[in-house]
C-alpha cells in the first residue's frame, strides 16, 4: 500500500493521517513537537492555525510520500489590485520590514500615523483573499470606506460580518464578536489575516479568530500592543507574530506627519469632605493589604491577588469595594469642573474632546457645560450625527467615556482633556492620538486632570512611561 498522509479538518482541528507505517515514520519530528497524538485513531492533531508549519515540514517528504490536502490552498484573487496611493518612509520602512519577516507580525504606529494604510498594502502585495478584523461597528465601515477610496476594490469583493451582516467575499471585515462566533466559516478561505487594534485578540474567545484559521500571512496593527496581563505575548507567539516595526507619536510628529503637541498635569486638590471619605476608603483597603502581606507588583496582581480572595474572604470583598470607592472619589473630584471651567474658557475657540473614565462624570460634564456627550448607551446613529457635526465644526466640544478611545477618525480636535483615566498607556496613547491629525498650522495639547494625594497620581506615571514631552 502507497504511504499517505492525509490532512484535512475535523471539528476545530486540523488532522495529520499517516495511512501506515510507513508513512508514520516519514512524517517529520518538527510536526509531532507541536501537534499531539491521538492514541484513539493513531493520528496527529493540531490547531489551524499551525497550516504553515505542515505545509514547510511536509515540502521535504513528498518525493516518497503522497500528501493529499482536504482543505482549500489557494487564496489568490482573481484580479490583481492596485493602490491609489503613496506610502510614507515610515510606512513603506514598516511594510517592508512585515515582509522580510515572512509576512507575519505586528506593526506599532500612533492613532493618525496611517497603520490602516500599511494594511491597505500588505493586501495589496500579497493580493490574496484577506479577512480584516476590527473591535467595533465604526471602524469596520471605515475600513470599508478606506478599501473602496484606496484599492481597486468594487463593493461586491467586499463583504462585512457584523452589524446583523454575514458576507463572505474575498475581502471581508469583520468585529472581534462576530469573527470569533463564526471563525469555523472563515478557516481555510483567507491567505492573509490582518488584526486592526490587535491588542484585543489574546482573549479567551477572540483568540480563536486567529487559531482557527490556516492563514499563512498574519499582519496585527495597534498603537500599542502592551497588556497589562502580559497576554500581548501569546500575540507575538504563534497567533501573529513579533512586533516587527514601532515608532512613538514623538518621532512621526518630529517628521511632521502629525501635529506638534505638548503634554501638561493639572493637580487638583479634594475638597475637605472628599478627603475625609478618600482617606476613610483607603485606609480600609491598605489596611487588609498590610494584614494579609498582599503586595503588588504590576498592574494585574490586582486581579491575581485580591480580587480572587473575594470568593472566599467576606474581607477582601469589603477591600475591593474600598478601592472602588476610593478610586471613584479621586477620578471624579469636584475641583475638576472648576478646572474643565477654566481650561474651556481659556480653549473656547478651538475644538476640545473631553475622556473620563466614568460615565457618571461624562454626563456631569455634559449637564454642567452642556456639552454633547458619547457614552456606550449612545445609540450608533445619534453616535454619528454627534461626529460628523463635531468634525465639520458644527459643535466644537464634545465629552466621552472610553467607547471613543479607539474606532473613530477625526482630525478637527486640537486639545483634548482626560478628566479621569486609568493606569494603561496604551489608553493613554489612544486618547493622545484622538488630537494629532495633522492641520495646517495646527498645535495640540493634551491635559490630565489629576486628585493630588490620591492614586490618580500614580496612575498618571503608570499610562505614560516612555513620554518624553510633558509639564
Amino acid at each position: 500500500m502507497k504511504a499517505v498522509i492525509r490532512i484535512r479538518f475535523r471539528g476545530s482541528n486540523l488532522l495529520i493521517e499517516p495511512n501506515n507505517d510507513q508513512a508514520m515514520e516519514a512524517l517529520p519530528q518538527a510536526i509531532k513537537d507541536f501537534a499531539w497524538f491521538n492514541e484513539e485513531y493513531g493520528r496527529y492533531q493540531c490547531l489551524p492555525m499551525f497550516f504553515p508549519k505542515i505545509v514547510k515540514e511536509l515540502s521535504s517528504c513528498q518525493a516518497n510520500i503522497q500528501i493529499n490536502w482536504e482543505i482549500n490552498r489557494d487564496f489568490k484573487l482573481e484580479k490583481t489590485l492596485d493602490t491609489q496611493f503613496t506610502l510614507r518612509p515610515y510606512q513603506q520602512e514598516a511594510l517592508n520590514s512585515w515582509l522580510e519577516n515572512n509576512n507575519r507580525g505586528v506593526i506599532v504606529l500612533p492613532t493618525g500615523a496611517g497603520k490602516t494604510f500599511v494594511g491597505l498594502s500588505a493586501l495589496v502585495k500579497k493580493n490574496v483573499r484577506t479577512l480584516i478584523v476590527v473591535p467595533t461597528i465604526n471602524l469596520l465601515d471605515q475600513w470599508r470606506e478606506r478599501l473602496l477610496e484606496f484599492l481597486t476594490l468594487t463593493p461586491q469583493k467586499i463583504g462585512l460580518f457584523g452589524g446583523g451582516k454575514q458576507e463572505l467575499e474575498d475581502i471581508t471585515i469583520t468585529t472581534y464578536d462576530s469573527g470569533y462566533l463564526y471563525s469555523h466559516r472563515f478557516r481555510d478561505q483567507f491567505g492573509l489575516l490582518i488584526c486592526d487594534e490587535v491588542h484585543h485578540l489574546p482573549t479567551e474567545n477572540y483568540r480563536k479568530i486567529a487559531e482557527q484559521l490556516i492563514a499563512p500571512f498574519r499582519l496585527g496593527l495597534t498603537a500599542t500592543l502592551k497588556r497589562p496581563d502580559l497576554k500581548h505575548r501569546e500575540v507575538e507567539d504563534e497567533l501573529i507574530g513579533s512586533i516587527v516595526f514601532q515608532m512613538a507619536p514623538e518621532e512621526v510628529q518630529a517628521m511632521g506627519y502629525v501635529a506638534d503637541f505638548d503634554l501638561e498635569k493639572i493637580f487638583v486638590d479634594l475638597t475637605p469632605g472628599e478627603q475625609e471619605a478618600y482617606k476613610k476608603q483607603w485606609g480600609i483597603y491598605s489596611d487588609y493589604l498590610r494584614k494579609t502581606g498582599i503586595t503588588f507588583s504590576s498592574g494585574m496582581d490586582f486581579q491575581k491577588k485580591l480580587i480572587k480572595r473575594m470568593g472566599w474572604d467576606h474581607r477582601a470583598r469589603k477591600a475591593v469595594r474600598a478601592h472602588h470607592k476610593a478610586r471613584m472619589i479621586a477620578l471624579t473630584a469636584s475641583e475638576k469642573i472648576n478646572a474643565l471651567d477654566q481650561l474651556l474658557e481659556k480653549h473656547k475657540d478651538e475644538s476640545v474632546i473631553i475622556f473620563s473614565e466614568f460615565a457618571e462624570m461624562v454626563e456631569l460634564v455634559s449637564r454642567t457645560f452642556l456639552i454633547p456627550a458619547i457614552t456606550h448607551k449612545t445609540p450608533n446613529k445619534q453616535r454619528k450625527t454627534i461626529l460628523k457635526r463635531f468634525e465639520t465644526g458644527t459643535i466644537t466640544k464634545l465629552v466621552t467615556g472610553r467607547v471613543l478611545d479607539e474606532g473613530f477618525d477625526v482630525k478637527r480636535p486640537s486639545v483634548g482633556i482626560i478628566a479621569s483615566g486609568s493606569g494603561v498607556e496604551r489608553q493613554f496613547i489612544q486618547r493622545l492620538g484622538r488630537i494629532l491629525r495633522p492641520a495646517k498650522g495646527k498645535k495640540a495639547i493634551l491635559y490630565e486632570l489629576i486628585a493630588k494625594e490620591t492614586l490618580e497620581v500614580r496612575s498618571s506615571k503608570r499610562r505614560r512611561p516612555t513620554t518624553r514631552k510633558s509639564k
